[in-house]
């Protein structure tokens, strides 16, 4: 998953053209690096979880979340089923679901946002938060919005039924529907539209 966006490397150009070299200078790459970065933390339009969060969709279930901290993991689990058994049926609405992992040194999360249909294609959209013991100010991240269509009902099904053997440690099987890559985890057949709106179909 990438978490920058793509964007025009005007500054980079204007060094190359200054300096009159036809290879990148480092000052030129490292300007192009700055700006990418700006971009993924600062972007020039709404981001595309916000974007979602804000529309007018019925939310079938609370907010669900997962976390860890020093190692020992915890689910929402009440929230986390309903999620779970929205999308296997499909059930039309707006999903949120959040990870944490906490330790004494560092702070990471992902927001993820879905407004499914009952066809089963999907709007999508995902930050990130990061903090640390040394920079403390949360700096978040943005993926573009997708769209795409749920893994099969099937998936969210076993995943239903490794709940009822979970267990605190990451590395069990509900864990890993819940905590991780959950893009490639719940989704598939993904694009980036040009647009992502409340009323994209």
């Amino acid at each position: 998953m990438g978490m920058m966006r793509a964007l025009t490397c005007s500054v980079a150009v204007c060094l190359l053209l200054a300096c009159g070299d036809d290879q990148p200078s480092e000052v030129a790459t490292d300007a192009a690096a700055d700006a990418a970065a700006d971009a993924a933390t600062n972007p020039a339009e709404p981001a595309a979880v916000d974007i979602l969060r804000a529309c007018d969709a019925p939310m079938p279930c609370g907010p669900s979340s997962a976390h860890v901290t020093e190692g020992l993991a915890s689910i929402v689990r009440e929230n986390f089923e309903c999620l779970l058994s929205g999308l296997a049926a499909p059930t039309p609405g707006r999903y949120q679901h959040s990870t944490h992992d906490a330790n004494g040194f560092s702070s990471t999360g992902i927001d993820y946002v879905l407004i499914v249909s009952s066809d089963g294609s999907v709007r999508y959209g995902e930050s990130g938060s990061y903090s640390s013991a040394t920079a403390p100010d949360v700096v978040r991240t943005f993926q573009p919005g997708k769209s795409c269509v749920l893994k099969p009902a099937s998936y969210f099904e076993a995943c239903l039924l490794a709940l009822d053997s979970f267990a605190t440690d990451p590395r069990s099987a509900a864990w890993q529907c819940a905590f991780g890559d959950l893009e490639s985890a719940w989704l598939e057949q993904c694009d980036e539209p040009p647009l992502l709106s409340c009323d994209s179909q």
